[in-house]
């Protein structure tokens, strides 16, 4: 009778081991879902934003230094920096 009692406490034991695991699993993956839902949204906005060629041609002109060919780059330095820093 004790033997059986000590079996059925250690598989008790042994159950609510796993089913700590098993919600920490869950937990993990509840966050990484949210992570994910944020990112496809960012993408989403992304997509959109860049869908218009207005957009598209902005980012590219901003990040990549590019222009029209008879456009001329003009470069604002603010007043106070020194040319020559010595």
């Amino acid at each position: 009778m004790v033997i059986l009692a000590l079996a059925i406490a250690f598989r008790v034991l042994e159950i609510r081991k796993e089913r700590v695991a098993a919600e920490n699993s869950l937990h993990n993956l509840q966050v990484q879902k949210e992570e994910l839902k944020n990112e496809n949204q960012k993408l989403e906005k992304n997509i959109n934003y860049f869908s218009f060629l207005e957009n598209l041609e902005k980012e590219a002109r901003a990040q990549l230094n590019l222009r029209q060919p008879d456009e001329k780059l003009i470069i604002v330095v603010p007043q106070g920096i020194n040319e020559n820093p010595e």
